[in-house]
């Protein structure tokens, strides 16, 4: 297959979003058939139904074969959601509701509407105030916050006199804006509450989903322990930092300077003293002395970190003691095993290249110009790695392996050849495409 023309291509729905070229962008089926012809300059959203498509800077909804449903005269028209309505935007800036038939519901009026997939009600501004209505306009909340915004599972953020509180998707203010800062939502570990980090009269504590308290403010830093099914939180408190456990137990309190780490199911963490750095167990017992000029980040289980000693970059074990990895790279540089347990590291003379923290050994020898993580999964994060050359149009896209997915080349008329195990694709930049094919 022979591609004139950059492409962009996105899954939905089993369907193909495609643009080949500017202001040629439609839907491509997994046939090969043109479901929306190439005749946008955007198909942002398309499902079984309809899509929402942009041509020369207006927007409008056509179905999945095409035909009319809202014509091409909007200045945005949001995503619909899980009832199928569409907030969208007119050349007067004001925000109106219709559904997925192109019915308008609610004319616009609004400085501001915005829906949620939980419940009917409307996050609306009128004269810079936010509040809440129903799908008939019946007033749920009367326009009061300075600013709100959508946290996950739909809950919303709320302002008023520089102070946060937040409401529920079905209009229940369930705390009155009272915090000084506050975070997202995010679930504990045995998944029974959504918690919110905050702060309150200048400490800071953890709010539930319900509006109770689950670890009250009494601290003075605080600080998540991402990913990690025993260890939740890293406190300080009148000068001493500690842990505390998802039963909400502190593990510890210690007289340290800083305490960082433990993410990751992770047990080792790296605690500072007077300008060193040394690492210490979730019970706060040091494995080291203070010792090294930085912290040295242990990702979950794995057996190595990167950290410096007198200057001199060097990988150490769990125990602290100094592999001999570095002693003959004097022009190394390296930062973390990641979670795939490997370290992109530079040689300043060969570039970048891979090393393994299995059996502690290059796994690709330095030889690129950059390298990338490529960061993607909605439960977990999983990561490929994309390695350029001195050319940006050729580069590697490897596994959590180092095993080659894809790899880019130039032939030697300057087109990009992009191979895989299942067949190469080139694009060249001399011909214009005929994009009826």
């Amino acid at each position: 297959m022979t591609l004139q023309k950059p492409i962009t291509i996105e899954t939905a729905n089993d369907h193909f979003p495609l643009r080949i070229a500017e202001q040629h962008c439609g839907c491509l089926s997994t046939e090969g058939k043109w479901l929306i012809p190439p005749e946008y300059d955007d198909v942002r959203f398309y499902n079984t139904h309809i899509a929402i498509v942009q041509k020369k800077g207006l927007y409008g909804v056509v179905s999945s074969q095409n035909k009319t449903i809202a014509p091409l005269k909007y200045k945005y028209i949001c995503n619909p959601n899980h009832k199928g309505w569409m907030v969208f935007n007119t050349e007067q800036n004001k925000r109106g509701l219709m559904d997925n038939n192109g019915r308008t519901l609610i004319e616009p009026k609004y400085e501001y509407i915005s829906t949620n997939n939980i419940s009917d009600n409307l996050l609306v501004q009128e004269n810079n105030l936010y509040g809440m209505i129903d799908i008939s306009q019946n007033t749920i909340i009367s326009p009061k916050f300075y600013e709100a915004d959508y946290l996950s599972h739909d809950y919303i953020r709320v302002t008023k006199n520089n102070k946060k509180g937040f409401i529920s998707p079905y209009g229940q203010e369930i705390i009155a804006p009272r915090f000084d800062w506050m975070t997202n939502f995010f679930k504990t570990e045995d998944s029974t509450h959504y918690i919110s980090l905050i702060k309150e009269d200048l400490k800071y504590g953890v709010i539930t989903h319900e509006g109770e308290y689950f670890i009250t403010p009494e601290y003075d830093e605080l600080d998540l322990i991402e990913r990690n099914p025993n260890l939740f939180l890293i406190v300080n408190k009148d000068a001493l930092w500690g842990i505390i456990n998802h039963n909400k137990e502190t593990l510890f309190m210690k007289p340290f300077d800083h305490l960082v780490g433990f993410k990751g199911n992770n047990n080792l963490g790296g605690a500072k003293k007077d300008g060193k750095w040394g690492i210490v167990n979730a019970y706060g017992e040091m494995i080291t002395p203070f010792e090294f000029d930085n912290y040295p980040i242990f990702f979950g289980t794995n057996e190595y970190a990167f950290t410096k000693s007198a200057g001199t970059l060097i990988i150490i074990d769990r125990q602290g003691k100094d592999t001999g990895f570095t002693s003959d790279k004097p022009t190394l540089q390296g930062s973390y095993f990641d979670e795939n347990n490997i370290a992109i590291a530079h040689d300043n003379y060969h570039g970048y290249g891979f090393i393994t923290g299995n059996g502690l050994s290059w796994g690709i020898k330095p030889k690129y110009n950059h390298i990338s993580r490529i960061y993607f999964g909605k439960v977990e994060n999983k990561i490929v790695y994309q390695a350029f050359y001195e050319n940006e149009l050729i580069f590697d896209l490897l596994d959590k392996y180092l095993n080659k997915i894809l790899t880019s080349t130039l032939d030697e008329y300057g087109n990009q050849i992009i191979k895989n195990a299942q067949g190469e694709v080139t694009w060249s930049r001399a011909i214009d495409p005929d994009f009826t094919k």
